[in-house]
């Protein structure tokens, strides 16, 4: 018996929308497998994790070496509370540089990481935050300096 004369007989057509999930010719409901279930739920799983793993952020754009030898991305809190479990990495051309710390309150000195004799971008998340937030509560900066005489600062880029 061809599969919409099976389902016609239960009101199901082949576009009605619950067509798919009737059985060909009985209109039974399917049964999933126990290995179906288990693929359908680690996936389930695996996407609550990935949203919940996933960290706010800022970040400037790309800044080339010039005539600096040292590139140096730091993290300021401008607010009156601390921040914790802040990420400052830098992704240089050659390599990363990473360092994590909790920024006190109204912190002047900041959290810094530095790539020696390399480009790239800065980066700084914090992973219980979302990037608005982050934004909200943390300035970036990312500089190319010189660390020889006359110890000049080449360039300058703001973290958003």
């Amino acid at each position: 018996m061809p599969m919409d004369v099976g389902l016609a007989r239960y009101g199901l057509g082949p576009s009605h929308p619950r067509a798919s999930f009737h059985g060909p010719i009985t209109g039974r409901p399917m049964k999933l497998s126990l290995t179906a279930k288990i693929v359908t739920t680690v996936a389930g799983l695996t996407l609550v994790q990935l949203q919940a793993a996933k960290a706010g952020s800022i970040s400037t754009p790309i800044l080339l070496q010039g005539a600096g030898n040292q590139i140096i991305c730091i993290a300021n809190n401008i607010t009156a509370q601390a921040v914790n479990n802040v990420t400052v990495r830098i992704v240089g051309v050659n390599g990363n540089a990473t360092e994590n710390c909790d920024i006190p309150a109204q912190d002047g000195s900041g959290c810094q990481a530095f790539r020696n004799n390399d480009a790239g971008y800065c980066v700084i998340s914090v992973p219980a935050l979302t990037s608005p937030q982050v934004a909200a509560r943390l300035r970036g900066s990312l500089i190319a300096r010189k660390t020889t005489s006359p110890f000049t600062i080449d360039a300058v880029v703001e973290a958003r």
